[in-house]
Protein backbone atom coordinates (compact mmCIF):
# COMPACT_ATOMS: atom_id res chain seq x y z
CA UNK A 1 0.00 0.00 0.00
CA UNK A 2 3.11 2.25 0.84
CA UNK A 3 4.39 1.72 -3.03
CA UNK A 4 1.49 2.66 -4.68
CA UNK A 5 0.63 5.32 -2.60
CA UNK A 6 -2.30 4.33 -0.98
CA UNK A 7 -0.44 5.03 2.37
CA UNK A 8 3.01 7.58 3.30
CA UNK A 9 5.23 6.56 6.22
CA UNK A 10 5.70 9.82 8.04
CA UNK A 11 8.63 11.34 9.57
CA UNK A 12 7.55 10.59 12.77
CA UNK A 13 7.75 7.18 11.95
CA UNK A 14 4.20 6.07 11.50
CA UNK A 15 1.65 6.06 8.58
CA UNK A 16 -1.05 8.52 7.55
CA UNK A 17 -3.59 8.81 4.26
CA UNK A 18 -2.18 11.24 1.65
CA UNK A 19 -5.06 12.91 2.12
CA UNK A 20 -4.68 13.36 5.53
CA UNK A 21 -1.02 14.96 4.30
CA UNK A 22 -2.34 17.28 1.69
CA UNK A 23 -0.55 15.42 -1.07
CA UNK A 24 -1.81 14.10 -4.28
CA UNK A 25 -1.20 11.83 -7.10
CA UNK A 26 -0.02 12.74 -10.42
CA UNK A 27 1.91 12.16 -13.64
CA UNK A 28 4.84 14.31 -14.42
CA UNK A 29 5.20 16.20 -17.43
CA UNK A 30 8.37 17.29 -18.84
CA UNK A 31 9.43 20.61 -20.63
CA UNK A 32 12.05 20.71 -23.03
CA UNK A 33 13.54 23.70 -20.79
CA UNK A 34 14.02 21.38 -17.60
CA UNK A 35 10.62 22.55 -15.12
CA UNK A 36 7.51 20.56 -15.46
CA UNK A 37 3.86 19.82 -14.50
CA UNK A 38 2.05 17.30 -12.22
CA UNK A 39 -1.43 16.72 -13.72
CA UNK A 40 -3.45 15.51 -11.15
CA UNK A 41 -7.21 13.66 -12.00
CA UNK A 42 -9.96 15.67 -10.83
CA UNK A 43 -7.91 18.81 -10.96
CA UNK A 44 -8.75 21.66 -13.42
CA UNK A 45 -5.16 23.28 -13.65
CA UNK A 46 -1.61 21.42 -13.49
CA UNK A 47 0.79 22.11 -10.40
CA UNK A 48 4.28 23.74 -11.46
CA UNK A 49 7.61 21.68 -11.20
CA UNK A 50 10.58 23.71 -10.64
CA UNK A 51 13.58 22.35 -12.60
CA UNK A 52 15.42 21.34 -9.08
CA UNK A 53 11.95 19.66 -8.41
CA UNK A 54 11.85 17.76 -11.89
CA UNK A 55 15.68 16.24 -11.19
CA UNK A 56 14.00 14.41 -9.21
CA UNK A 57 11.68 12.52 -11.50
CA UNK A 58 11.34 11.85 -15.02
CA UNK A 59 8.56 12.59 -17.65
CA UNK A 60 5.53 10.15 -17.55
CA UNK A 61 6.77 9.16 -13.81
CA UNK A 62 3.86 8.63 -11.24
CA UNK A 63 4.99 10.27 -8.61
CA UNK A 64 3.11 11.42 -4.97
CA UNK A 65 3.64 15.67 -4.39
CA UNK A 66 2.71 17.73 -1.94
CA UNK A 67 0.85 20.76 -3.52
CA UNK A 68 3.06 24.45 -2.32
CA UNK A 69 1.80 28.10 -2.64
CA UNK A 70 1.88 29.97 -5.34
CA UNK A 71 5.05 31.20 -7.00
CA UNK A 72 6.81 34.64 -8.23
CA UNK A 73 4.67 33.90 -11.12
CA UNK A 74 1.65 33.36 -9.79
CA UNK A 75 1.78 29.15 -10.49
CA UNK A 76 1.11 26.81 -8.06
CA UNK A 77 3.86 24.84 -7.20
CA UNK A 78 4.23 21.21 -5.91
CA UNK A 79 7.19 19.70 -4.25
CA UNK A 80 7.96 15.55 -5.05
CA UNK A 81 7.72 13.53 -2.22
CA UNK A 82 8.14 10.23 -4.02
CA UNK A 83 8.09 8.52 -7.47
CA UNK A 84 5.09 5.54 -7.85
CA UNK A 85 5.56 4.45 -11.12
CA UNK A 86 8.80 5.17 -12.55
CA UNK A 87 7.69 5.87 -16.43
CA UNK A 88 10.91 5.35 -18.36
CA UNK A 89 13.13 2.64 -18.54
CA UNK A 90 14.35 2.61 -22.16
CA UNK A 91 15.50 5.32 -24.28
CA UNK A 92 16.34 6.74 -27.80
CA UNK A 93 18.58 8.96 -28.18
CA UNK A 94 21.99 9.85 -30.32
CA UNK A 95 25.74 8.57 -28.68
CA UNK A 96 28.54 11.35 -28.09
CA UNK A 97 31.78 11.66 -26.74
CA UNK A 98 33.00 14.27 -24.80
CA UNK A 99 36.89 14.50 -23.15
CA UNK A 100 36.85 10.79 -23.37
CA UNK A 101 33.24 10.17 -21.71
CA UNK A 102 30.32 8.74 -23.88
CA UNK A 103 26.74 9.73 -23.26
CA UNK A 104 23.34 10.04 -24.95
CA UNK A 105 20.92 13.01 -25.19
CA UNK A 106 17.20 11.71 -25.32
CA UNK A 107 15.95 12.25 -28.50
CA UNK A 108 12.30 13.07 -26.63
CA UNK A 109 12.93 16.73 -25.58
CA UNK A 110 10.77 16.46 -22.33
CA UNK A 111 13.87 14.87 -21.26
CA UNK A 112 15.92 17.62 -19.98
CA UNK A 113 18.96 15.59 -18.80
CA UNK A 114 22.16 13.47 -20.75
CA UNK A 115 22.87 10.00 -19.66
CA UNK A 116 26.46 8.80 -18.84
CA UNK A 117 27.29 5.88 -20.52
CA UNK A 118 30.15 3.33 -18.71
CA UNK A 119 33.21 2.71 -21.17
CA UNK A 120 32.16 -1.13 -20.84
CA UNK A 121 28.41 -0.64 -22.04
CA UNK A 122 29.19 1.37 -25.17
CA UNK A 123 28.69 -1.48 -27.54
CA UNK A 124 29.91 -0.65 -30.33
CA UNK A 125 28.34 3.24 -30.64
CA UNK A 126 30.17 5.93 -32.54
CA UNK A 127 30.01 9.18 -32.08
CA UNK A 128 26.32 10.51 -33.57
CA UNK A 129 24.96 6.72 -33.14
CA UNK A 130 20.96 6.33 -32.65
CA UNK A 131 21.03 4.01 -29.51
CA UNK A 132 18.26 2.76 -27.16
CA UNK A 133 19.96 2.73 -23.87
CA UNK A 134 18.51 1.02 -20.77
CA UNK A 135 18.64 3.13 -17.67
CA UNK A 136 20.71 1.57 -15.19
CA UNK A 137 20.57 4.71 -12.60
CA UNK A 138 17.89 7.23 -12.73
CA UNK A 139 19.25 10.88 -12.00
CA UNK A 140 19.13 12.09 -8.73
CA UNK A 141 19.66 16.25 -7.53
CA UNK A 142 23.22 14.88 -6.87
CA UNK A 143 23.60 12.06 -9.49
CA UNK A 144 23.43 11.85 -13.79
CA UNK A 145 20.96 9.36 -14.95
CA UNK A 146 23.69 6.34 -15.76
CA UNK A 147 22.88 3.51 -18.59
CA UNK A 148 23.92 1.22 -20.94
CA UNK A 149 23.83 0.68 -25.06
CA UNK A 150 21.12 -1.99 -25.61
CA UNK A 151 21.12 -1.49 -29.18
CA UNK A 152 22.88 1.26 -32.00
CA UNK A 153 19.55 1.31 -34.46
CA UNK A 154 20.86 3.50 -36.88
CA UNK A 155 24.10 5.11 -38.46
CA UNK A 156 24.03 8.63 -37.89
CA UNK A 157 21.51 11.06 -38.60
CA UNK A 158 21.35 12.35 -42.04
CA UNK A 159 20.45 12.13 -45.32
CA UNK A 160 21.37 10.85 -48.58
CA UNK A 161 21.61 13.21 -51.59
CA UNK A 162 20.96 12.23 -55.59
CA UNK A 163 19.99 9.23 -57.10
Amino acid sequence: MERDGQLVFTRRQCYALPERLDLVKGTVIGHRDGYGFLRVEGRKDDLYLSSEQMKTCIHGDQVLAQPLGADRKGRREARIVRVLVPKTSQIVGRYFTEAGVGFVVPDDSRLSFDILIPPDQIMGARMGFVVVVELTQRPTRRTKAVGKNRRSTWRQYGHRHGG
